[in-house]
C-alpha cells in the first residue's frame, strides 16, 4: 500500500508563506493499493486530487470521517463530480443519519452557486456501519471517534499491510468518550501506519478539553504503547506554522529517538 497527503491542516485552510512545507489545505488523504484507492475526507486538499483524476473514469470511493466543515469543504471543487457518467461513491457514518446529506447540502441555496442536483456524475451516498466491511477491495473497519457530533476512524487493510486513519480524535475526552485509549492501543497494535490527530501542544490542550482533538504528546504516547511501526501526526493547528512544527519535530525526536514518526506533509507520498 501507499498513502499520499493532499491536506493535513485542521479546522480551517491556512495558505501563506509560513505554511508551505507542511501544507495549508484541510483534511484529505488517499490510500492506494495497485489500481485500487480510497479517498479519506474531502477537505480543501481534495481539489488537487481531483485534478489528478481528470483522465481516469474509474469509480471514486470517498470515505467521510465526519461532516465538520474542514472535512467536506473541498467537495464542491472536486473535478470528478462534474464528469458525466463518473460514479462517485460517498461513504458516510450511519450513526448520524440526519446528516447523511451534509456533504451535498453545502452545494445549495446561498452556500454555493452550483446545486448538487445539477451535477452530471452519478453520486451515491452509502451508509458506513460500525465494524468491518469491504470497500473497493480494501477491508475497512469503522471505529467511533471521540469527537463532538461523532464520526468514524478507519482501520484499513489490504493484503498484509494496514493503515489507521484517526483524525479529529480526542484520546482523553470527558464528554465524547466512545473509544478509550486502551481500546485504541489494542485496535491498532503493531499497525504498519497510524495517521492520528495531534492538533494541540500540551500547553494549549488544557484550554481545549472536549473540543475533539489530541495533543502531540498524547498521540505519541498511544503510538509507543501500540508499538506502531510508523506514525504521522495530522490535523495541524491552524496557528502552528512550519517553524513551530519543525521545532516540535526536533523536540519529540529527542524525547523518543526510537519512534518512527513525522508530522504529515501535504504532497508527500509514502510506501506502507
Amino acid at each position: 500500500m501507499e498513502i499520499k497527503f493532499f491536506g493535513t491542516r485542521g479546522s480551517i485552510p491556512t495558505p501563506g508563506q509560513s505554511t508551505v512545507y507542511f501544507g495549508g489545505n484541510t483534511a484529505c488523504t488517499c490510500v492506494y493499493d495497485g489500481p485500487n484507492s480510497l479517498i479519506l475526507d474531502a477537505g480543501t486538499g481534495i481539489r488537487e486530487l481531483g485534478h489528478q483524476l481528470d483522465d481516469d473514469m474509474n469509480p471514486v470511493h470517498l470515505l467521510i470521517s465526519h461532516h465538520h466543515w474542514d472535512h467536506i469543504q473541498g467537495f464542491p471543487f472536486f473535478a470528478p463530480i462534474y464528469q458525466p457518467g463518473r460514479t462517485v461513491n460517498i461513504y458516510v457514518p450511519e450513526t448520524s443519519p440526519q446528516h447523511m446529506n451534509a456533504i451535498l447540502d453545502q452545494m445549495s441555496q446561498s452556500y454555493f452557486p452550483v446545486s448538487y442536483r445539477d451535477l452530471e456524475s452519478d453520486i451515491k451516498l452509502i451508509p458506513l456501519r460500525l465494524g468491518t466491511q469491504l470497500i473497493n477491495h480494501f477491508e475497512v473497519t469503522c471505529v467511533p471517534l471521540n469527537h463532538p457530533n461523532g464520526g468514524f476512524g478507519f482501520i484499513i487493510k489490504s493484503h498484509d499491510k494496514s493503515v489507521a486513519y484517526l483524525t479529529d480524535n480526542e484520546l482523553y475526552s470527558s464528554a465524547h468518550q466512545h473509544t478509550t485509549p486502551k481500546e485504541w492501543a489494542h485496535l491498532i497494535k503493531q499497525i504498519d501506519c497510524l495517521i492520528h490527530d495531534a492538533q494541540y501542544t500540551d500547553d494549549i490542550i488544557k484550554s481545549r478539553i472536549d473540543w475533539g482533538h489530541s495533543s502531540v504528546s498524547q498521540t505519541i504516547e498511544l503510538a509507543v504503547e501500540a508499538q506502531v511501526k510508523k506514525l504521522f501526526l495530522y490535523s495541524h493547528d491552524p496557528n502552528q506554522d512550519d517553524e513551530k512544527i519543525h521545532a516540535l519535530t526536533k523536540h519529540f525526536q529527542q524525547l523518543h529517538p526510537y519512534l518512527n514518526f513525522e508530522f504529515a506533509r501535504e504532497g508527500a507520498r509514502y510506501s506502507v
